[in-house]
């Protein structure tokens, strides 16, 4: 969701049409409208974000001398993003978890990851 549309829809909730009004009611609880109410998104650390990156590239790398698979099933990707765009850390302005930074397209990619709160 844009700053534009979340202010469009917020005049629609005050003085739009019925119509209107039940489809910003409906769109403004959709987990992507969270991120304007007035909070910011808090991220990791640079340094905590960095050293889980270099986890993650270092298990790609024992998957591949393990000859082990580097991307999850096209399922199992997919499974896991809905699972992530449904979770309350999940920031959909910029795609990216708050609890470790990761942009959630990526991360669900690689077999090797997991959720850092054990959702998937």
């Amino acid at each position: 969701m844009t700053s534009t549309l979340y202010a469009m829809l917020l005049q629609w909730l005050k003085s739009g049409t019925d119509g209107q009004k039940r489809h910003a009611a409906f769109r403004l609880d959709q987990p992507d409208a969270i991120n304007f109410v007035g909070q910011t998104p808090e991220y990791p650390s640079l340094a905590t974000m960095v050293k889980n990156a270099t986890v993650a590239a270092g298990s790609v790398v024992a998957s591949i001398v393990h000859g082990e698979p580097i991307q999850a099933s096209e399922e199992e990707q997919a499974r896991r993003l809905e699972i992530c765009h449904a979770c309350e850390f999940f920031d959909h302005q910029q795609g990216r978890c708050t609890k470790c930074g990761c942009f959630g397209q990526w991360k669900t990619w690689l077999a090797t990851q997991r959720c850092p709160i054990d959702k998937w």
